[in-house]
């Protein structure tokens, strides 16, 4: 008996994307991860100026301790550098700007208060 109810849970788990990444839709949540994540990646970008987010072009998560976003993003050139983006100043996009590709993730645990950039790569400025 007690095999078929650890069966039944292990496969509840494996319906409802437990422990691994699900495909989702952009929503609120996916949206603060991505721009908590911005100033973070800064550094994977080979450039001084400050890249803001334009998009989210795709996000999973995963359910564990916490939840992780996996997040493909486009980011755009802005007129500021990178300190004062940073910094929270308003940084419109350039006239003309560079784009740059990144993949993220962020894993999130809110009832620890504890956020952080597990994965950042970016691609170069074009």
């Amino acid at each position: 008996m007690k095999i078929i109810i650890l069966a039944l849970i292990v496969q509840v788990c494996r319906c409802s994307g437990l422990g691994s990444f699900q495909e989702k839709k952009v929503d609120e949540a996916t949206m603060t991860m991505a721009n908590y994540a911005v100033p973070l990646i800064q550094s994977e970008i080979d450039s001084n100026k400050f890249f803001t987010l334009k998009s989210v072009d795709k996000v999973h998560h995963q359910i564990v301790a916490g939840k992780n976003y996996k997040m493909e993003l486009t980011l755009v050139e802005t007129g500021c550098d990178e300190i004062a983006g940073q910094q929270g100043l308003a940084c419109p996009p350039l006239d003309q700007p560079r784009t740059v590709h990144c993949k993220v993730v962020v894993y999130d645990v809110p009832y620890r208060s504890h956020r952080e950039v597990t994965k950042k790569e970016c691609g170069q400025p074009a």
